[in-house]
């Protein structure tokens, strides 16, 4: 070995020395990225500051009851609607009302004129007036006819009875010997002769009589035939004449005037607007619930009434996919006047829960998911998780987890909902 080497093996540092070194570099390294984390991690999460509550709204539990309801939107109906339609083809020649207005039980409304109608009513007067004209002819004939016969029989039996005054007065010539038998049998003869026709005058009087009986009930039967045909064409042309059936309101004009209608076209709708029904379509899940003369709240925009059930459909139709059940209410009241068609929210009362605990409807509701509330007790909430029951138009019913007396916090928690208690400032709160 060279003495170069041996004096460079000479001044290498023994193994331990750098082992030591190495370990201290490690523990350097190590610190200055624990210290470096650490303060990364405090800047990125600093530490929770305590969060107080310092606004915020509360309500006492109380008690009150709660109506179990079945809601539903409904549609004004009238009790009574009826649409007039023309009888015939015809031209609008009046009309007495507009849309809109408020019409009394038999006012004229509109009139219409049928030009084939017309023709055919003056058609049917004239075969009247012939079929009474024929009649009259026949009877004038019958009773001629009838003169005549009676005539031929009144003079056929004076000839009967001159001739049976003749035979008898030869029956007693012909004892005598005043004649001869032959005169005797002559007299007989024309006798039975004239008795023979006398029996065919009669019987061709009576046949006459039959026949006249037949061309009579004919004549009268064509007669009320025609009569019936004029009487139905004078109700048709009658009914050009549209009269109000009811008292009410005229909620729709189809026509105008001067313009041609067709047989059987609507001319007008007429609707009493006094004492309508509430027509709702109810879930088939809840009619089960409901019950003839339950009472239902019924509201519009600016007004609310009181009604009862009155008729209950007895089968559901499917709406939209949906079996629904069509209901009907009536108001309370007498009097009331809504439009036709007029939507009104209805409320049915079906049952009641007496003394249930209850909360005023607030933000705490969503903000909570209707799960749980905060509950106040000195200057600390406390999450609590509930159970509501029926939601009504400004309280919900409390089934578990809150008792009468209870202070809840109505207002939002979405600052704080994360937390299971929260500390309140007690100057900050102002009860609903």
């Amino acid at each position: 070995m060279s003495k170069l080497n041996e004096s460079i093996i000479q001044k290498k540092p023994p193994k331990k020395r750098q082992r030591f070194r190495h370990v201290q570099l490690i523990v350097v390294v190590l610190l200055v990225f624990g210290v470096g984390g650490f303060t990364a991690f405090r800047y990125l999460f600093p530490p929770e500051q305590e969060f107080i509550l310092n606004y915020y709204t509360y309500a006492q539990v109380g008690v009150r009851d709660f109506a179990i309801s079945v809601s539903a939107n409904g549609t004004v109906i009238p009790e009574r609607q009826e649409t007039l339609r023309s009888q015939a083809n015809a031209i609008v020649t009046r009309l007495a009302v507009a849309e809109g207005d408020d019409v009394d039980a038999g006012q004229l409304l509109a009139e219409l004129t049928s030009t084939e109608l017309a023709s055919r009513h003056a058609a049917a007067r004239r075969r009247v007036e012939q079929a009474q004209q024929d009649l009259e002819r026949l009877s004038y004939d019958h009773d001629s006819e009838r003169e005549t016969s009676e005539r031929n029989i009144a003079q056929q039996e004076q000839k009967v009875a001159e001739l049976e005054r003749d035979v008898a007065l030869k029956q007693d010539l012909y004892q005598f010997g005043g004649i001869a038998l032959r005169e005797l049998e002559k007299a007989e003869q024309d006798l039975s002769d004239a008795q023979e026709q006398l029996s065919r005058l009669v019987r061709q009087y009576e046949e006459t009589l039959r026949r006249q009986d037949v061309a009579w009930q004919r004549g009268e039967d064509a007669l009320a035939e025609e009569l019936a045909t004029l009487q139905d064409l004078e109700t048709e042309m009658a009914a050009l004449f549209v009269y109000a059936p009811f008292a009410g309101r005229i909620v729709e004009l189809n026509v105008s005037q001067d313009i041609q209608v067709n047989n059987g076209a609507a001319v007008l709708t007429v609707a009493a607007v006094s004492d309508p029904l509430v027509r709702v379509q109810l879930d088939a899940d809840v009619i089960d619930l409901i019950r003839m003369g339950h009472e239902a709240s019924i509201s519009t925009s600016f007004a609310h009434y009181t009604g009862t059930v009155t008729y209950i459909a007895p089968r559901a139709v499917d709406i939209g996919g949906i079996p629904m059940v069509e209901t009907h209410l009536r108001f309370a009241s007498n009097g009331v006047e809504l439009r036709p068609a007029s939507a009104v929210s209805v409320e049915i009362e079906v049952d009641r829960r007496e003394n249930s605990p209850y909360l005023p409807r607030g933000a705490y509701l969503s903000s909570g998911d209707q799960r749980f509330v905060y509950v106040l007790r000195d200057d600390t909430a406390f999450r609590q998780d509930v159970r509501y029951g029926m939601v009504g138009s400004s309280a919900v019913e409390v089934v578990t987890g809150l008792q009468p007396g209870d202070l809840v916090i109505t207002s939002s928690y979405d600052e704080f909902r994360h937390r299971t208690e929260v500390r309140v400032n007690p100057e900050g709160g102002r009860q609903q």
